[in-house]
């Protein structure tokens, strides 16, 4: 049994070392397409996990200023408006 297709599965002539079908193009195209997209998906990727790490960074930090007030028992008129007015857009 031939190596087959990286993309559709189909055996491939032997001895070339070939990981796409040769003829047509779809197999090569396909998966350079898949590789462009994943390429791309990447940087999507880093800027999500930045703007969640802050998102949580400022979470943490509203936590904190309401846990205080209410240890302090004695709460600032606005903390909660001050603190969400801290979040940039």
């Amino acid at each position: 049994m031939g190596d087959r297709c990286g993309w559709c599965g189909g055996v491939l002539p032997s001895g070339r070392g070939r990981r796409y079908c040769p003829r047509p193009r779809p197999c090569r195209q396909a998966a350079y397409r898949a590789r462009r997209r994943a390429k791309a998906a990447i940087r999507a990727r880093v800027a999500l996990l930045q703007i969640s790490q802050e998102l949580q960074a400022h979470a943490l930090a509203l936590d904190e200023l309401i846990a205080g007030a209410l240890h302090a028992q004695q709460g600032l008129p606005g903390a909660h408006c001050i603190a969400a007015a801290d979040f940039s857009s």
